[in-house]
């Protein structure tokens, strides 16, 4: 047993000899291999336009996490298909604007604990987007909340919201009304001793609470119906300067394996070629 392995450190070591003697042989093969491999990393880097990432968090009551996922997958389609016709009109944006854009996504800014809250609750979302041009982040974040307020099931639900905060602030309107003509006609006495369903007359303090919480409860509705249509921005598209592409450590890794692997095949094709024929 210890032959044997004394016999296959022989030979691993002859192999890497061999290895290096080829190297030395071929030493202006292998500079060359390295210099057009790593001139070529060099030349792409400097020749691929650069590619720029930046998030923007919006919330809405009326985009849900699931759709949006669905229209940006929308977009993404247009983006890979190059229909800088549709992203222009779609975006409020240029044709040359638009060809700057390569990437859009949506995900989640939910923790994967909360992702098990009902869809309705999912009004966060993270918008990530690649551009080539960073100067046009500040129109492509105007263009985006346009995109969303324009889809037409975004309208309906913002008319059916519309309507429906529009009829709990009159019906509450109403409900003031009705507490204030009471409290009115209690302190003129014309209730002295009767009773308003189940509210005694006399517990005037009661009636100001009741009314002061149907205020409170209308103002929380007039919030929300006049915010029922928008799509409000939590944090900005932000501007980077350094690119996610092309990265120049990557590049340069890959072009030191791939002259690896050429020299390494070469050598040893060389050296397979050089041996002679038994």
């Amino acid at each position: 047993m210890e032959t044997l392995r004394s016999s296959d450190t022989i030979n691993l070591s002859k192999a890497f000899l061999q290895f290096i003697r080829l190297l030395s042989e071929n030493i202006l093969t292998v500079v060359i291999t390295l210099v057009i491999c790593l001139g070529g990393g060099w030349f792409y880097f400097w020749m691929t336009p650069k590619t720029f990432e930046s998030k923007m968090i919006i919330q809405s009551d009326i985009l849900s996490e699931s759709y949006s996922l669905k229209l940006a997958e929308n977009l993404n389609t247009h983006i890979k298909d190059s229909d800088t016709d549709f992203l222009a009109v779609s975006l409020n944006l240029t044709k040359e604007e638009a060809f700057q854009l390569r990437e859009f996504k949506i995900v989640s800014a939910l923790t994967p604990t909360s992702q098990q809250m009902p869809e309705k609750d999912k009004i966060i979302v993270v918008i990530s987007v690649r551009v080539h041009d960073n100067s046009i982040l500040p129109k492509l974040q105007e263009g985006i909340i346009h995109y969303f307020s324009n889809n037409e099931y975004i309208k309906k639900r913002v008319e059916e919201n519309r309507k429906k905060y529009e009829g709990l602030v009159a019906a509450l309107d109403q409900e003031i009304k009705k507490m204030d003509t009471l409290t009115d006609k209690i302190a003129r006495g014309e209730y002295p001793s009767a009773k308003s369903g189940n509210v005694s007359i006399f517990d005037i303090g009661g009636l100001y609470r009741t009314a002061a919480e149907l205020q409170e409860k209308k103002f929380d509705f007039m919030i929300d119906l006049a915010t029922v249509d928008s799509i409000q921005v939590i944090d900005d598209f932000t501007p980077y300067g350094k690119p996610v592409w092309p990265r120049l450590g990557i590049i340069l890794i890959a072009c030191l394996t791939c002259a690896g692997l050429v020299i390494f095949i070469a050598l040893s094709y060389k050296s397979l070629k050089d041996q002679p024929i038994k």
